[in-house]
């Protein structure tokens, strides 16, 4: 927990005046420039660290990449942390504290120096101890130590700033659709949720150690939609693996193959499965099926099936190739509602969502590791 909440920080937007005309604002990908060079047209110079079709993932910033960003002025403090801290990446990560005002700003009636041309660096790179093998923490200590230095926790906790989780999938456009026609009453009483979630590219081996495994990495999402849609926490779950054809996944104790069973506080039944490699492309969808009426959301001329009675879905080459084409228009709508949310909107993805997410993935492992059914409420932080 104490990772995920540091991970939830990095978020963070520091809230403050309005900036005035003229001002730079730096991205790292073009999704997120596109939407903020409209959102402050003739107001901004918006540009994107990342060119077109670049995967942020393998993505290495050179130094006229940092000195861009550092000189849009908006940094404020920046924590170097380890590699091997968060278990859903093993690269050393870097988490960036913004403020849209450095020139003496009033933050809960405590007025801030000119901090304008400045910024903070701490170097923790050498902190915290290694769990295992390939999971790096921090002691208590360690944290101490951050915290001392620029009061992180109650920096978060009294600034009031807003923050936004990344489930991408509560923007894409279908599965916001389901979810209100699920909240009408339009499908009636719900009877069963089916959701696939499947890699069109295993990932790279160096990728596997760090990825926290494949409930926490891939069924995150799957379980936070579910719950979402249904407006109701995962309840139980039952969890199986396999490994059926990336070798690699041995090696580190995952699997590329997975099927969940679960069931909200609600009563209503779901079922997961999950996949490391699809040969056709990627494919992620839902299936909801009421008393009234039965939807998906997933499945459109680009989704990777091959339909053997009727008209064929997807037999043309223009897949989905990965996770950010199949939810390119979802990611511009999740930065738009976190500029919404800035500007006083109500939250669509608060930090809850992503330790309740969490919680159930950690049930699932569990469970494919006993083979018994396991009560999410069981999994705790400590």
């Amino acid at each position: 927990m104490r990772r995920l909440a540091l991970s939830l920080v990095a978020l963070l937007f520091l809230a403050g005046p309005a900036p005035a005309e003229g001002f730079v604002l730096r991205t790292t990908t073009q999704m997120l420039a596109q939407p903020l060079a409209f959102i402050f047209e003739g107001q901004a110079e918006v540009s994107a660290l990342l060119g077109a079709g670049t995967d942020p993932h393998t993505y290495q910033p050179t130094r006229l990449d940092v000195r861009s960003m550092v000189e849009a002025d908006a940094v404020d403090c920046m924590v170097a942390l380890p590699g091997q801290l968060f278990t859903n990446t093993q690269i050393p990560a870097c988490t960036w504290f913004l403020t849209r005002d450095k020139a003496n700003g009033m933050v809960r009636n405590e007025k801030k120096r000119d901090r304008r041309e400045e910024f903070l660096f701490i170097d923790a790179r050498n902190l915290g101890f290694m769990r295992d093998r390939v999971l790096r923490d921090f002691t208590n200590d360690d944290i101490a130590k951050i915290a001392d230095t620029q009061r992180i926790c109650d920096a978060v906790e009294k600034s009031g700033a807003p923050m936004q989780i990344g489930f991408q999938r509560r923007f894409d456009a279908g599965m916001a659709r389901a979810r209100a026609m699920v909240a009408r009453g339009d499908l009636g009483d719900i009877y069963d949720m089916v959701l696939a979630s499947r890699d069109h590219v295993p990932p790279d081996r160096t990728f596997i150690p760090g990825s926290g495994g494949i409930f926490r990495d891939l069924h995150v999402h799957d379980l936070d939609i579910a719950s979402w849609i249904a407006d109701s926490p995962i309840e139980f779950v039952q969890a199986t693996r396999a490994i059926r054809g990336a070798g690699d996944f041995a090696e580190f104790d995952d699997a590329d193959v997975t099927k969940i069973i679960a069931t909200t506080e609600s009563g209503i039944p779901v079922s997961i499965s999950g996949a490391r490699h699809d040969a056709r492309g990627q494919d992620v969808r839902i299936e909801v099926f009421g008393s009234k009426d039965a939807i998906s959301a997933g499945i459109t001329p680009r989704t990777p099936l091959l339909a053997l009675d009727g008209p064929q879905i997807g037999i043309n080459t223009d897949v989905y190739t990965g996770f950010i084409d199949r939810f390119r228009e979802a990611y511009r709508a999740e930065t738009t509602a976190f500029v919404d949310l800035i500007g006083g909107a109500p939250n669509p993805c608060p930090p809850q969502a992503a330790f309740e997410a969490l919680r159930a993935s950690i049930a699932c492992e569990r469970s494919a590791l006993t083979g018994e059914r396991v009560e999410v409420r069981t999994i705790t932080s400590e």
